[in-house]
Formats: C-alpha cells, structure tokens, sequence
C-alpha cells in the first residue's frame, strides 16, 4: 500500500484495498472486509473508476445482507 501512496497509483491502491478485502472476507473477517471495501470504493469513487466501485459496491451489499452486518447504511 505504501508503494502505491508514495508514487501516487491511486487505481492500484484501489485494486490492492479491493484484494485484501476479498481475502478477509473469504476468513471471514466480515466487519474488517467491508472497511476494506470501503476505502477501495472511496478511491473508486475519486478516480471515478465506474466498473471497479460497482464491484466493491457489490461485494459490500452480498456482505452486509447475506450476514446481516449493521453497516448496510455506510454502502452508499
């Protein structure tokens, strides 16, 4: 991540959150997966990278209503 900041690969960043998210959830470490997300889409959001926010926005939405996590209101 530090790599990514330092020379200033925001979409990378944006990948990288995404990949560990994906491995926290598939731990099942649910809450720290959607924090992931979150700071993926958010880049997603500022790049405006449509296709990879739409992602993360999916996986966070299958997160919160399969396994019921409070969170659901922070998706959007």
């Amino acid at each position: 991540m530090e790599w990514c900041r330092q020379r200033g690969e925001a979409e990378s960043e944006c990948i990288t959150l995404g990949q560990l998210a994906v491995t926290y959830k598939a731990m099942e470490q649910y809450q720290r997966a959607l924090e992931e997300f979150e700071k993926s889409a958010d880049i997603c959001r500022r790049l405006k990278k449509i296709t990879l926010l739409a992602e993360n926005l999916q996986q966070m939405l299958l997160i919160t209503s399969y396994y019921s996590l409070s969170s659901s209101d922070r998706i959007l």
